[in-house]
């Protein structure tokens, strides 16, 4: 806080460069995503101008890829909505089955994605500071850093199938408090 002071810089100022530093990865994300490549720029463009305008919404100090990789995830999902809406009945089942399989969740119809992006990230970012330094380290080598199970077996000294049944635990338990959270901010209004 005192550095942001004494550069002058603003969150959305600082938001702004850091997303520049990650531009590379979030242009490389989105094309991976992307129905085509001029939709590809343009989940680029909308993945900045969400981040940088609720900038005051994210930790700036924490690796920024996952959320980053998040918010470019959701965009995508709604390109690909678009996307399908001009495509006939047939070819639109094989476009679900392709994103279904490139990002690793199901394609969701526009009506039943109820849950905004917001809060889904609040609710992350609030369970995932509930974890052990330990647990953090393990999401952070497996989705940040992109180990396997056996590299991280290996740095950590454990076993890969003790592992992998400890991060699937990890998962669902994370799972469990971002579901009790969005039920109690659903309840809420």
């Amino acid at each position: 806080m005192m550095n942001q002071q004494l550069s002058g810089e603003t969150g959305r100022e600082k938001a702004m460069r850091l997303f520049l530093d990650e531009y590379r990865y979030v242009e490389a994300f989105a094309l991976r995503l992307a129905p085509n490549r001029s939709c590809c720029d343009d989940i680029v463009h909308d993945v900045f101008t969400t981040f940088v305008a609720k900038a005051d919404q994210w930790d700036l100090d924490c690796p920024l890829r996952p959320l980053l990789a998040g918010i470019t995830k959701k965009i995508a999902l709604r390109a690909w909505q678009q996307h399908l809406k001009t495509l006939p009945e047939g070819i639109r089942d094989v476009y679900r089955y392709a994103f279904d399989l490139e990002t690793g969740h199901p394609y969701v119809e526009p009506e039943t994605d109820v849950q905004d992006l917001t809060e889904q990230l609040t609710a992350l970012d609030i369970c995932s500071k509930k974890l052990t330094d330990k647990c953090s380290e393990l999401l952070h080598l497996y989705y940040v850093d992109k180990l396997s199970y056996k590299e991280i077996a290996v740095r950590t000294g454990q076993k890969p199938g003790a592992l992998q049944k400890t991060m699937c635990r990890l998962r669902q338990a994370l799972r469990t408090c971002i579901e009790r959270i969005l039920k109690t901010t659903v309840d809420l209004t």
